[in-house]
């Protein structure tokens, strides 16, 4: 059954922007229409991936959020909170729900909002999990997150092969090696030690060449995974919106649709 939320019309929207995007409504020159001015844009150098970093703007409501003073704040704490209605959400999918996300995970905003939520889910103090219902989750960082360690397991096990054909091909080029010095005054036989030694040079050169792309690609992947808590299973890391709703005695909050 897909949970039914009460969608706040435009104008009530508005008249709470001040505490849930802090933001005003200014009349458009042009068209006469209503826009959201939200803060000036500041880009925040955090990594991506599943940190709360990722998606500085959203669409809520057919509103572009921008988060980038909530981001700017979180690192240093200095001065008054902005976005108070913007949540903290941190823990794994456990279940999902008509396209929405059940996350069990913990709830902190520095403000005291998602620790009375956490409070009226059983935790009086924020510290332990609660289980949300999250809607318009970011689906496409989960399937990333699920493609980067995919394609890590790939190439480990192709590095892996490589180190094996390239060690194996060094250990016996040693072993010609010796042969060769053994075997000087036979001409027959130092011919066919040389052909072989050549071709396993060739063996390992490859191998060896074959590796550095992938090591490349590799590094390339761990940069991106490092912003996930872990590696085993997608956890969730990201501001979401307070709707102030429950389903299924759960509190419902959105991440809103990001704005590219």
């Amino acid at each position: 059954m897909e949970p039914r939320l009460n969608s706040p019309s435009r104008a009530s929207f508005a008249r709470t922007g001040s505490r849930l995007v802090e933001a005003k409504l200014v009349r458009d020159r042009r068209g006469g229409g209503l826009l959201l001015v939200c803060w000036a844009i500041i880009w925040v150098t955090l990594s991506l991936g599943a940190s709360p970093a990722r998606d500085p703007k959203r669409i809520v409501h057919n509103f572009t959020v921008d988060l980038a003073p909530l981001l700017k704040w979180w690192q240093k704490h200095d001065g008054q909170r902005p976005l108070t209605a913007w949540i903290r959400l941190t823990g794994p999918i456990v279940a999902t729900n008509s396209g929405a996300w059940v996350v069990e995970g913990k709830l902190d905003d520095l403000a005291g909002h998602g620790n009375s939520r956490a409070g009226d889910a059983g935790s009086s103090s924020g510290s332990e999990t609660v289980r949300i219902l999250l809607i318009h989750p970011p689906v496409e960082d989960a399937a990333e997150f699920q493609r980067l360690v995919a394609r890590l397991a790939q190439l480990n096990q192709t590095q892996a092969a490589l180190g094996a054909e390239k060690a194996q091909a060094h250990d016996r080029d040693q072993a010609v090696t010796k042969l060769q010095q053994a075997s000087r005054r036979d001409r027959a036989q130092a011919r066919v030690l040389a052909a072989e030694d050549k071709q396993l040079k060739t063996v390992e050169n490859h191998a060896e060449t074959e590796q550095k792309p992938i090591e490349k690609e590799l590094n390339e992947i761990k940069a991106k995974l490092a912003a996930y808590p872990k590696l085993d299973q997608y956890v969730l890391d990201c501001f979401a919106l307070d709707l102030h709703s429950e389903y299924q005695r759960m509190p419902v909050y959105d991440y809103g649709d990001p704005s590219k």
